[in-house]
């Protein structure tokens, strides 16, 4: 894929747009937002560029996603009335056992 330039960046990171980017409750909504256009997922896959980030902020972000973004998107599934099927991502503990079937 091509890098994005500045106008394609705003509108892919737009709160409907493809990329999943924000604090975590602004990321769960866009999930959430994204399986019910999509009559429900049931995996998302994150894909962190690194690019100059350092290390610790990588791994803080992938972090975030197992301890904030997950249970959210989780909860919001279960009290959702058309329930997405959201239940299937991988929480921190997970990665840290190597459990990610």
């Amino acid at each position: 894929m091509a890098p994005h330039d500045a106008p394609r960046f705003r509108s892919a990171a737009h709160p409907d747009g493809a990329l999943l980017i924000g604090n975590p409750e602004e990321v769960a909504e866009k999930i959430m937002r994204h399986s019910e256009a999509l009559g429900g997922i049931s995996r998302v896959t994150f894909q962190n560029e690194r690019g100059i980030a350092p290390t610790r902020e990588v791994v803080g972000a992938i972090e975030l996603i197992g301890t904030r973004v997950a249970p959210a998107v989780r909860a919001k599934a279960r009290n959702r009335k058309d329930r997405p099927d959201c239940t299937g991502l991988t929480s921190s503990s997970d990665l840290e056992t190597g459990n990610l079937s």
